[in-house]
């Protein structure tokens, strides 16, 4: 299980709309039914690296220009993920522009 927290230099509209267009390209569905409108539940099937995950993107507008992320992925049989769900969480933000918070 992998967390991260984020920004995004774009409003909460933009930033879903970014996280739900740019997923589907790395292998991610969106889930709806599992989904509001400020959390959105994206997952991927087996395959032979992996069984199955899920990431949680919570949206949060700080700003009329900015919003907040807390990315969450997590194996769906798997007790380790080995990295992977930070590896995942990291080239979402890549892809849609996202800066990673420091503490």
């Amino acid at each position: 299980m992998a967390t991260i927290q984020a920004t995004l230099d774009r409003p909460i509209a933009e930033a879903r709309d970014a996280v739900l267009r740019t997923a589907p390209e790395q292998g991610w569905r969106f889930q709806p039914a599992q989904s509001l409108e400020d959390v959105l539940v994206l997952t991927k099937g087996v395959s032979l690296v992996s069984w199955g995950a899920k990431m949680t993107v919570q949206l949060r507008a700080t700003a009329p220009d900015s919003t907040h992320l807390t990315l969450i992925t997590g194996e769906t049989l798997s007790i380790a993920d080995w990295g992977r769900g930070k590896n995942a969480i990291r080239r979402l933000l890549d892809a849609i522009g996202g800066h990673e918070a420091t503490d």
